[in-house]
């Protein structure tokens, strides 16, 4: 449990189960810190468009964009286009492994 309180609003668990709604309208896009009865932090609540930003500036933060990419675009670095050619040229191989008689079957 945390001490040091990042946040300008926060509320007890108990009030936080009652009235979470009108809590996170109150805040207005900030955090809420939820504490416990020895003013520990138990968790952050946010609302959903601040939980969107955050997000928005983690994926800006690590890729530079918060355009969305598939997981092969951000590991290999290559696009959707790159795999088809990738897969397009792999298949006219395997068919010319085939008519030389180099490969009676494909798996």
């Amino acid at each position: 449990m945390s001490k040091e309180i990042l946040s300008t609003f926060t509320s007890s668990l108990e009030d936080f189960k009652e009235k979470f709604a009108t809590l996170l309208e109150e805040a207005d896009a900030e955090p809420v810190a939820v504490v416990d009865d020895n003013n520990d932090v138990l968790f952050y609540a946010v609302s959903p468009y601040l939980f969107e930003e955050m997000m928005e500036y983690i994926e800006y933060s690590q890729r530079g964009s918060t355009k969305l990419i598939s997981p092969e675009e951000s590991s290999l670095g290559i696009t959707k286009e790159d795999l088809v050619d990738i897969s397009e040229n792999a298949m006219k191989d395997i068919e010319e492994l085939k008519k030389k008689g180099r490969i009676d079957k494909w798996k």
